[in-house]
């Protein structure tokens, strides 16, 4: 006869996971979407050079942001709280996603590569942030793919890593092929990586 194993998660656990699911699956709809362009200034980006160093300097407040509200989530254990917390997670990743939106209906005259490049450096951290969220619904809703024997516990990991040194240095080394082959413009963004001020890690 085969045994039958019962796993206890903790109810904060478990009003987490039951949010965490949609809120990833909406955010990464969102995030690999079409978005509606209609609002959004097609010249935003005539000025290509500043307009991505506009994008980055965006970028690194909202990982502050997105920062501070994953570490609240995390150490919330009232249902309120919980509600309140995620919400708060959701609120964060909303301006992430418009200014992406914002990047993919910018036309960008002739730099049209900074689009995908751009993207993937601030598409990384909300990937990131669902792959977080995933993980937490998942490690809920099937423990046992993460116990593998019966005395085990399982940790539920909240951290979350927001690492894009490569988009980083994908975006930087063509934007010194334009400071190369293009007119000015280029020479503050390519001085901006050369401070390493930007969140990489």
């Amino acid at each position: 006869m085969k045994e039958t194993l019962r796993y206890e998660i903790p109810k904060a656990y478990q009003i987490m996971a039951g949010l965490a699911g949609p809120l990833a699956y909406q955010t990464a709809k969102r995030l690999h979407g079409r978005p509606d362009c209609r609002d959004v200034d097609p010249c935003a980006a005539l000025d290509s050079p500043g307009f991505v160093l506009k994008k980055l300097n965006e970028m690194d407040q909202y990982a502050r942001d997105l920062t501070l509200a994953i570490n609240h989530l995390a150490v919330c254990t009232d249902p309120m709280e919980i509600e309140k917390a995620m919400a708060e997670l959701e609120t964060t990743l909303k301006p992430i996603l418009s200014s992406i939106d914002e990047v993919k209906c910018t036309g960008f005259d002739r730099h049209e590569e900074a689009r995908p490049l751009l993207i993937c450096v601030m598409g990384k951290i909300v990937q990131d942030t669902v792959l977080m969220l995933q993980g937490l619904h998942m490690a809920v809703l099937h423990p046992e793919l993460f116990i593998r024997n019966r005395d085990q516990n399982m940790t539920i990991d909240l951290s979350v890593t927001f690492q894009v040194d490569q988009e980083l240095a994908a975006l930087e080394s063509w934007a010194k092929k334009q400071q190369k082959t293009s007119a000015a413009g280029w020479g503050k963004l390519v001085a901006a990586f050369g401070l390493g001020w930007w969140l990489g890690s």
